[in-house]
Formats: structure tokens, sequence, C-alpha cells
């Protein structure tokens, strides 16, 4: 399935998503990729795979509350903190 910006357009209005001109050049090929690659996983024969069985929670460890590590020692390791919180610049999220 070829996605086009008009097709993903329509998807992201239907989603309620407003996405800009750019947004909408980036993002197509991304999510192209995306449906590629689902479309290689259907093609997958999975008539001889066991499915795991799913865990219960008797399964599962208990819930215990334990102490956390002490907010100074946490913000040692940042490359920046504000106050008790770890400073992340926009840079980091930022499109190459």
């Amino acid at each position: 399935m070829e996605l086009s910006k008009k097709l993903l357009n329509k998807i992201a209005y239907m989603s309620r998503i407003f996405l800009t001109e750019r947004e909408l050049v980036v993002f197509t090929p991304q999510l192209q990729t995306v449906l590629e690659s689902v479309n290689l996983l259907k093609k997958i024969d999975t008539t001889d795979i066991k499915l795991r069985p799913k865990l219960k929670f008797a399964d599962l460890r208990e819930d215990t509350p334990q102490e956390s590590q002490p907010t100074e020692s946490l913000l040692k390791n940042a490359p920046k903190s504000e106050g008790s919180f770890i400073r992340i610049d926009c840079s980091t999220f930022a499109e190459e």
C-alpha cells in the first residue's frame, strides 16, 4: 500500500491529529516504512508457532514498597538539572 501525504493527512484528521506540511513531509516516509514492515510480518508463516501461555497474577512477584534512591544521587549523573528535576534540552528530540 502506497502511503501518500493526502492519505496520511486524512488518517491524521480522523485521529484528530493536525499535522503541518513539514510534519506530513517527515512522517509520510516514516509511516510508509512501518507499513512495509507490517506487510513483511504478515507474510511470515506462523502456523507451527506455539503461543506462550499468558501470565497469571499469581505468577507475578509481590509488589513490595522499597526505598528509592536519594534524589541527589540520581541527579549527579544527569547532564543538567534544575532543582530536583533533570533538565532536558529540546534539541535532544529535534529531528536531524
